[in-house]
């Protein structure tokens, strides 16, 4: 996803709905959960992030291996 196409989805909303809104990841769950984690932080990246936006979470997040 590039900013402008999080841009234009924001934009689909009123303004009174977005003060309120809680920023958060979907994480997937078991059991057809649907659990999340917090949005804390956003900055332009540098350096080995140049070019992206990047949204620092609440809890760290790690990759998971994927077996086969």
């Amino acid at each position: 996803m590039k900013v402008k196409e999080l841009k234009q989805i924001i934009g689909f909303l009123s303004k009174a709905d977005l003060e309120e809104l809680e920023v958060v990841v979907k994480i997937h769950g078991i059991y057809n959960t649907e659990p999340s984690v917090k949005i804390i932080s956003a900055y332009t990246g540098f350096d080995w992030g140049h070019g992206k936006f990047m949204l620092v979470p609440e809890k760290e997040l790690t990759e998971k291996e994927e077996t086969p």
